[in-house]
């Protein structure tokens, strides 16, 4: 975590009349806003939502009409109190304020961070984006629906959101930013939308819980230390469309047996792998042309390492340690003596070749 990250906005929370509007596809509920009459407010107005539960809002666009779910003071020394925003909050998709409707179309950067006592928040469509750390440590909220019209994914989102079991995200999500779910300790599953191509760095770090997670086909680059000290992850299959294994990806994923290299893979990061000490065997296919160091290190239970590589390149003496005393190294025939001379390669005590 950066310290510019961490230094995002933080901030603290008038009562209105909320009114229900039939009629009209998905017209959802109406809210009525009152002014900000606090000189140090950050919103421009606030509304309630079917609960009584004050909401606050800011106006993104005067011209399109709409606006985003927001924080009440603009100010980083009045962090969001766990009253702010709690039990359950149900967001309008749109809320009248000096006789105009608006469209709620965000839920802005920070809005609902720190607000412990949050449960449950219903977001409804028509709703794009999710701001920069807006539930960061909302550790009360147990689970959260994203609908189809969020595109993006804020950075931190959901940071040490640590109750979070379950996250739903549909089709239409084409970015997710670093650090998303940092710390979701609770969460054991995860969909990642086929609309994704990209996953942020840190995106599940230390999501100690998390058991299953389905990396579509759509996604064509994982950013590094994503799955690190997920000590739960047993298995994964990293598709085809995948270019490279980001450093760090499944650091100290303890529990990892099975993980499948796809054959477009061109490079193995830094410490890729290291201290998956389940992991007993593993295939490099031929397209790898870079393995940077300790990207296997510390494996303790690996046996076997499958490579396909013909023209054996140098890597640093810390890939595969402490294993080549004990794993047996297996290379495509009449490549043996090719890997006996490589720097790194050669220090397996054990190299056969395989049949083809």
């Amino acid at each position: 975590m950066t310290k510019e990250s961490e230094q995002a906005m933080m901030y603290s929370c008038s009562k209105s009349d909320y009114t229900k509007e039939s009629g009209g596809k998905d017209d959802g509920f109406i809210a009525t806003g009152i002014t900000a009459m606090d000189e140090d407010a950050y919103y421009d107005f606030s509304a309630d939502d079917e609960n009584g539960q004050t909401i606050y809002f800011k106006v993104t666009s005067y011209k399109k009409h709409t606006v985003e779910v927001t924080h009440r003071y603009d100010d980083d020394k009045k962090p969001n109190d766990e009253d702010t925003y709690r039990t359950e909050i149900t967001i309008p998709s749109r809320v009248t304020w000096k006789d105009f409707t608006f469209s709620v179309k965000g839920i802005g950067e920070s809005a609902f961070r720190l607000c412990t006592s949050l449960t449950s928040v219903k977001i409804p469509d028509g709703v794009t984006s999710i701001g920069d750390l807006a539930f960061r440590g909302c550790t009360g909220l147990t689970s959260v629906s994203i609908p189809s019209s969020v595109t993006s994914i804020g950075k931190c989102a959901f940071y040490d959101c640590t109750g979070l079991t379950s996250a739903t995200m549909q089709d239409g999500v084409k970015s997710i930013g670093d650090g998303a779910f940092y710390g979701c300790k609770s969460l054991k599953s995860i969909n990642i939308p086929n609309s994704v191509t990209i996953i942020g760095s840190y995106l599940f770090y230390g999501c100690t819980g998390l058991t299953s997670v389905t990396i579509p086909s759509s996604v064509t680059s994982i950013g590094k230390s994503v799955f690190c000290n997920c000590r739960s992850l047993a298995s994964i299959t990293i598709p085809s469309s995948v270019k490279g294994i980001g450093p760090y990806l499944f650091w100290k994923c303890t529990r990892l047996t099975s993980v499948t290299i796809p054959s477009s893979a061109t490079s193995i990061g830094k410490s890729a792998f290291c201290y998956c000490t389940l992991l007993t065997s593993i295939t490099i296919p031929s397209s790898v042309k870079s393995i940077e160091e300790r990207a296997f290190g510390y494996c303790s239970g690996l046996i076997s390492v499958y490579s396909c590589i013909r023209t054996p390149f140098s890597i640093d003496s810390s890939v595969f340690k402490p294993s080549y005393g004990t794993a047996t190294l297996y290379v495509p025939k009449g490549t043996k003596s090719a890997y006996q001379s490589t720097k790194g390669w050669k220090k397996f005590n054990n190299i056969v070749e395989m049949d083809e």
